[in-house]
Parts: C-alpha cells; sequence; structure tokens
C-alpha cells in the first residue's frame, strides 16, 4: 500500500499545478502579455516536470532507474555545452558510458551495490586514461578535472537516486523508496521556487553579484528556512519510528537538501 506521504506530495503538487494555472488564466486580462505567456510557459514547464519525474517514480523501480539515467545524460549535454567540454568525443563517450553503467549497477543491485560503488573511481581512472593518447599536456587537467567532475556530480551523485529506487524496506519498516525520492525532488525543487519568488518580491541584497545577478541573501535564506521545515516535518513522518526521526538528523538532512 502506498505510503501517506507519498499521496500527499502527489495530490499537493496536482493540486497546487491546478490551482496556480486556474489563477493564471484569471489574471489573463489584468496582467501584460508578456507577463501572462512567461508566467504560463513556466506552468506548462511545470506541468510536463511532474509527469516526466513523478509517473516513473510511481510506476516502479526500474522506471525510475531509466529516468534518472536519461535525466543524468541530458544533463551532462548541457554541462558539456556550457563547460566547452563538448568538444572533448572521447572524454564525453566515457561519461556517458559511466552513467550507462551506474544505471546498470543499480538495476544488478550486486552484492550490497559494490559495482555501484566502484564505479566512481573506475570512470574516474578511465577518463585520466583515455586522455593520454591525445598528446596533449596543455589544458590537460583542465579537460580531466571537468570529465571527472562531470560525471561525479550528474552520473555518480545523481545516480544515487537509482540506487534508492532498491530501498524496499526504509529503515526496516515496510516503506519502499516512493516517499524518500519523491520528498527529494519535491523538496529540491520547491527550495528553487522560493528562492525565486522571494528574489522577485523581497530581494534586494545581491548573494553572488557576479556569479548570479537575481539571487539575493533574502532568497538564499528565506529558501533554506522554509525548505528545512518541510523536509524536518515531512521526514518525522516519514522516519517514523527509525534513528533518522532525531530532531537534529532531521534538521541536518533538510540544510542539505536547501
Amino acid at each position: 500500500m502506498a505510503h501517506p506521504l507519498s499521496v500527499t506530495i502527489v495530490v499537493g503538487v496536482v493540486a497546487g499545478l491546478a490551482v496556480s494555472g486556474a489563477c493564471i488564466l484569471a489574471l489573463r486580462r489584468r496582467i501584460s502579455d508578456d507577463v501572462y505567456h512567461a508566467a504560463f510557459r513556466r506552468w506548462r514547464s511545470w506541468c510536463w516536470l511532474v509527469g516526466v519525474i513523478f509517473l516513473p517514480v510511481l510506476a516502479g523501480a526500474l522506471p525510475t532507474m531509466l529516468a534518472v539515467m536519461v535525466l543524468s545524460l541530458l544533463c551532462f549535454r548541457e554541462y558539456a555545452r556550457a563547460t566547452g567540454l563538448f568538444r572533448e568525443k572521447t572524454i564525453c563517450a566515457v561519461v556517458s558510458l559511466g552513467i550507462l553503467l551506474v544505471a546498470f549497477a543499480a538495476v544488478d543491485h550486486w552484492q550490497d551495490d559494490r559495482l555501484f560503488f566502484a564505479l566512481g573511481p573506475l570512470v574516474g581512472a578511465l577518463i585520466v586514461v583515455v586522455s593520454i593518447p591525445s598528446d596533449r599536456p596543455r589544458g590537460f587537467i583542465q579537460r580531466v578535472a571537468l570529465g571527472v567532475l562531470g560525471f561525479a556530480l550528474l552520473g555518480f551523485s545523481l545516480g544515487y537516486i537509482s540506487n534508492m529506487a532498491n530501498v524496499v524496506h526504509l529503515g526496516g519498516t515496510h516503506t519502499d523508496y516512493r516517499p524518500l525520492v519523491l520528498l527529494l525532488i519535491t523538496a529540491v525543487e520547491l527550495n528553487d521556487m522560493i528562492a525565486s519568488l522571494i528574489n522577485r518580491t523581497l530581494g534586494r541584497r545581491p548573494f553572488l553579484p557576479e556569479t548570479s545577478p537575481q539571487k539575493t541573501w533574502a532568497g538564499a535564506i528565506g529558501a533554506v528556512v522554509i525548505t528545512t521545515a518541510l523536509v524536518t516535518a515531512a521526514g518525522g513522518w516519514l522516519f517514523a519510528g527509525t534513528p533518522v526521526a532525531h530532531p537534529g538528523w532531521l534538521v541536518g538532512l533538510g540544510l542539505l537538501t536547501s
């Protein structure tokens, strides 16, 4: 049977999308066309995201793992484009192969995930090895570092969500991975939305003016506080009866999620 937290998250997100969509339509004649179209595009993108992310999680462990694999590949593609790493075809191929292997390791779930945890250093070492035959010492460290960082963030770390899908008895309870993954995804997305909303309404002092001028101290602090409170409350419900239910651990989990 589905955990009540999973039902609450899905119903809450769907209801939120329905209400926000109705509000956008209701304000159609009171706002400018540019504001309306921008709001509608963002709302439509959130509808797509909810469908693409939530449906595989609810469908089962294998769909979740495959969805995370596709997400990792798409994220690395954008990372390579933004950093210029796309010019290094061999490194990109190794990272892509590593992402596929991470998904395979999650599906295989061999001997307490030994293959999964071994892939981090193995793929990192392989990136170094395949970069040597090109005989280009200039920029070698930069190329290798970008490849290793891309795999570490978007392949191995993101792949942990795939590995979470192997959870059948969370903390010795009868709860599976679904509420944990849904809570993680919802908290991360909510953190971004809250920060953006506060930045636009209350934000004054830039947080990182050179790196991200639209982010403010108010938005960063507000998002951390609200997300931590959400994760602490929901985590207390999810992890009830386990050592993680201690307030200190829950607050720490909320801060890490933020």
